[in-house]
């Protein structure tokens, strides 16, 4: 068991692997077009169609249903085996346990592999996040939520965190930059909290330790703080679109850092040959609001497209079955097909549904089953034809009552006759439906009535009903005005 969930997981991995690097490839492909035609947020925003091919395959693959191949018998061998022979066989014995247990252990191992380096890749990144925050000095929050000052100029501005992210800014902030530059920065830093840039990023950096020996996803990794930032910039400017200039000015002094934090939003040196495109576009930002609509549906397209393609690209799952469990199957599907026929009074319908293998015994939750179904409803052919498909006539439910209930209720006297001959308990009790005898005594149905007392139905059985008061037939015939009905009854002997 434990074996099967590791090679499940190993399967998982690996497909998630494919579908992410695929999502990576794709919008590596997407981003500039995407950035050109619907803006520097529609482009960011194709970022999510990787995380969503992966999350498709949690999504069921396809079943399809196969019989299960029958065991072949293996011909015996005549004679008595020699000694050579037999060494030989059992040196092929073991030979085949070895070679049984290592494959046994491989997907095991792998996962354990898979584990062990992910850990070291996690390790790696918390080293990194340590030395990055180490380099910004001792920090000393203000009194304005989400702001922290740096002991050390030149440090920043960043975000750093990811659960609760802050902003932190250099000793010399408010000598380096002009007023109007401090104002676009905050802003800035501001607009990655508000859109969970750090959050997002800290993902993306699990990803990336999860699936660590992918090119790829490092790649795709790198070039999304790229869009981030891009991202950022033209919705700043979008709410300051007079302010380009001052913008790129503040960006020229801002003090890049060695590379960007795991957990965190900054700019980093080693993205500097993607510096110079980043100022180009400061000119093309505009808030165009038809625009940013167009490009968030195009953008839901694609993330929809690809994760059905990942999850259609699985293999379907094969599940063998036995004959018995085809039928069982077969039955449990036509169920409901079968109660809706009888239901509609198609005899025809209810036949070659039952021919197909429909359960005649089925029982679904507030409708009862087709037999108690036929019952009320006085369908004599269908009973017969339920009762022949092997229905069990005494089989009640809590709420619709049983076969023999309903037909003495609805005053069907030949279904009654079917139901007890072949074998239906003529005392049979469902709590809130009562009995046969006190349902034909409440209609009045004088012919049920007789029918039941001469086949040994108790005339002095009294039940208690869901009010809490009791019920008997004679009771229920007077109470409805029944007198050929309560006379009869006192006749038998019922008393009270």
């Amino acid at each position: 068991m434990a074996s099967d969930l590791t090679s499940d997981l190993i399967l998982f991995l690996a497909k998630a692997n494919l579908a992410l690097a695929a999502a990576v490839v794709l919008v590596l492909i997407l981003r500039k077009p995407a950035r050109a035609a619907f803006g520097a947020r529609s482009a960011y925003a194709l970022w999510l169609v990787a995380p969503l091919s992966t999350l498709a395959l949690l999504v069921p693959a396809r079943t399809i249903t196969a019989p299960l191949e029958p065991v072949r018998p293996t011909r015996a061998i005549v004679g008595a085996p020699s000694e050579a022979a037999s060494s030989v066989v059992t040196s092929m014995k073991a030979s085949g346990a070895s070679a049984t247990l290592v494959a046994a252990r491989l997907p095991e191992a792998a996962l354990a592999l898979w584990i062990l380096v992910a850990l070291g890749a996690l390790a790696v990144q918390a080293e990194r996040q340590r030395r990055f925050v180490r380099s910004l000095g001792r920090l000393s929050a203000t009194d304005e939520t989400g702001l922290v000052w740096s002991d050390r100029p030149g440090v920043g501005p960043a975000v750093i965190g990811a659960v609760a992210p802050r902003v932190v800014l250099p000793a010399d902030f408010a000598e380096r930059f002009s007023p109007e530059e401090q104002t676009l920065i905050l802003a800035h830093e501001k607009n990655h909290l508000a859109a969970g840039d750090a959050q997002i990023n800290a993902i993306v950096t699990a990803l990336r330790c999860l699936f660590w020996f992918n090119p790829l996803v490092h790649v795709g990794a790198a070039f999304a703080r790229i869009d981030q930032e891009i991202a950022c910039d033209a919705a700043v400017l979008a709410r300051h679109p007079k302010t380009r200039r001052a913008y790129g000015e503040a960006m020229l002094k801002t003090q890049l850092a060695p590379c960007a934090p795991p957990l965190g939003c900054c700019w980093p040196a080693s993205a500097n040959n993607q510096l110079k495109e980043r100022f180009t576009l400061l000119a093309h930002h505009h808030a165009n609001r038809r625009r940013h609509l167009a490009g968030a549906a195009a953008v839901a397209v694609l993330s929809l497209s690809a994760g059905v393609a990942a999850w259609a690209a699985q293999p379907p799952q094969v599940v063998q079955q036995s004959p018995d469990q085809a039928k069982r199957a077969v039955a449990r599907h036509l169920s409901q097909p079968l109660f809706d026929a009888v239901q509609a009074r198609d005899v025809a319908s209810v036949r070659e549904l039952i021919a197909l293998g429909a359960n005649a015994n089925a029982v679904l939750p507030g409708d009862g089953s087709p037999l108690i179904e036929a019952s009320r409803r006085g369908q004599l052919e269908v009973v017969q034809m339920l009762l022949a498909a092997g229905a069990d006539p005494d089989l009640a439910v809590r709420g619709d009552g049983a076969p023999l209930i309903q037909a003495s209720l609805s005053g069907n006297l030949d279904i009654v006759r079917l139901l007890v001959e072949r074998g239906a308990d003529i005392e049979v009790f469902v709590p809130g439906d009562e009995t046969p005898l006190i349902n034909a005594a409440q209609a009045g149905n004088l012919g049920v009535v007789e029918y039941l007392v001469q086949r040994g139905a108790d005339v002095n059985r009294a039940v208690q009903a869901n009010a809490g008061q009791m019920r008997s037939p004679l009771g229920e015939a007077r109470r409805n005005g029944h007198g050929d009905v309560a006379a009869y009854l006192k006749s038998r002997g019922a008393r009270g």
